[in-house]
């Protein structure tokens, strides 16, 4: 099983790769997948450090019904744009933004502001 350094570590080079890749490739699909992949990455970080198991297929809404029912984390007001988020429909294991109306890129604040809080709630890098 991973620990929480290596799931928080892989959410920033996804969410990395989102950033760099969001305004030069044209498939919001990819988009919309990275953006939710470094998402997941960062709520496994938050519930691993807890000592709660995670499964590789554990999505976003899943990730957050565990953390407020297993640990004392109280998630801020962007929840809901999380939550969001984890709906975007899939078509062919990706996001299809065909059929959703918000664009990937409004999607990056609410994944930048989870790594702060997920950074803010746990001592990634202590010891």
């Amino acid at each position: 099983m991973k620990d929480f350094k290596e799931y928080y570590l892989e959410g920033v080079s996804i969410l990395e790769e989102a950033k760099s890749t969001i305004d030069k490739v044209c498939d919001e699909s990819l988009d919309f997948y990275l953006l939710q992949n470094s998402a997941q990455k960062f709520l496994k970080a938050l519930i691993s450090y807890y000592g709660v198991k995670v499964e590789p297929d554990d999505h976003i809404d899943y990730l957050i019904e565990q953390i407020e029912n297993q640990t004392t984390i109280k998630f801020p007001s962007f929840k809901e744009q999380l939550l969001e988020l984890a709906f975007v429909p899939y078509e062919n294991g990706c996001a299809s933004s065909i059929v959703y109306e918000k664009r990937p890129k409004s999607f990056v604040e609410v994944v930048d502001k989870l790594k702060d809080f997920v950074l803010e709630e746990i001592p990634i890098f202590d010891s």
